[in-house]
């Protein structure tokens, strides 16, 4: 049985996950998403966060976010890039588009289902950011940490 089958996902989302075969491994264990079309069970990624992911991620990396308790507001979003032969965790999901990968665990999925990830350029700073989220009710001015939705 041929891994795109096993998966139960579409020749389009499988054409993107085979330029890394990197999960093949633990594929069972993941849920991927294609942005074609978006899923409200997931995140969007605009075109400024995908061209930075091609840049940073040109070796076969993934960007992970991750939610966690902190920072001015309650939580904190956190950003990091995964090594090429890093191994996915049994509860993370993959979401592939233009041949970028972003993980996320199910728990943080929970406080960003529906927001966009984007990357911002300023002039004291440039970085990846969680923008129109809506779990979140209110955020700090940096837009590192919000206060999530009752």
């Amino acid at each position: 049985m041929s891994l795109r089958k096993l998966l139960n996902i579409s020749p389009f989302t499988y054409q993107n996950l085979s330029w890394s075969g990197r999960f093949s491994a633990v594929a069972p264990m993941l849920r991927y998403y294609s942005h074609q079309p978006p899923s409200p069970d997931t995140i969007l990624i605009n075109e400024r966060a995908v061209q930075q992911m091609q840049k940073v991620c040109a070796d076969g990396g993934s960007l992970r976010i991750t939610v966690e308790g902190g920072g001015c507001s309650g939580f904190q979003y956190l950003f990091s890039l995964e090594d090429p032969g890093a191994t996915a965790q049994d509860d993370d999901i993959c979401i592939v588009y233009q041949k970028t990968q972003v993980l996320v665990d199910s728990d943080s999925m929970e406080f960003i289902k529906g927001a966009t990830l984007d990357y911002n350029t300023e002039l004291i700073k440039s970085a990846f950011r969680i923008i129109d989220n809506p779990k979140a009710e209110a955020g700090c001015s940096c837009g590192s940490s919000f206060a999530a939705k009752d």
